[in-house]
């Protein structure tokens, strides 16, 4: 990119990153403004990439997982059709409530948020607040999370680019 385009493209107001940070970014936001609240009151949280490099893992068929109860994140357990390794009940319980998740949590919470009306238009305002414009790379890998985070980008009136290679769509 700096060879390309030069090292303005690098400076403030720009930034590049990841669309993992732009969620966490908002997640962050979201808890910050009061929308949604965290177990403990947490308004940071510590982001992890996944919780068998920092916990024991028991083999099971219950995946620890976070939902909405109206705006407060909660604890749950999804019942998966085979056996995997995943974070002790307690392990998890008390994690969230220390203020740590991994990416797929992030994930998970957003999802669930982006289902209410009103914290939808809460982030469309964010996101024509914050961001200018959005350029996508390798837009192939995007999951449903990710085209709606694009939708309401668009719908807020940011630039939105796409890339991809056709024989990877």
């Amino acid at each position: 990119m700096l060879r390309q385009w030069g090292p303005s493209a690098l400076a403030w107001p720009h930034r590049i990153i990841t669309l993992d940070t732009v969620l966490n970014d908002l997640l962050t936001h979201l808890l910050r403004s009061g929308v949604l609240q965290w177990p403990g009151g947490h308004e940071k949280l510590e982001v992890l990439d996944t919780w068998r490099t920092h916990f024991p893992t028991i083999r099971t068929t219950a995946k620890p997982a976070l939902c909405l109860m109206g705006t407060q994140v909660s604890t749950t357990y999804l019942a998966e059709p085979t056996l995997d390794n995943y974070i002790k009940p307690a392990d998890f319980a008390t994690a969230v409530h220390e203020g740590r998740c991994t990416h797929e949590n992030v994930r998970e919470v957003l999802d669930a948020a982006l289902r209410i009306d009103r914290i939808r238009a809460h982030v469309t305002t964010y996101f024509a607040m914050t961001i200018r414009s959005l350029l996508v790379d390798e837009v192939y890998d995007a999951n449903d999370l990710d085209v709606e985070i694009i939708r309401i980008a668009a719908e807020a009136g940011l630039a939105v680019t796409l890339v991809g290679d056709p024989w990877q769509a």
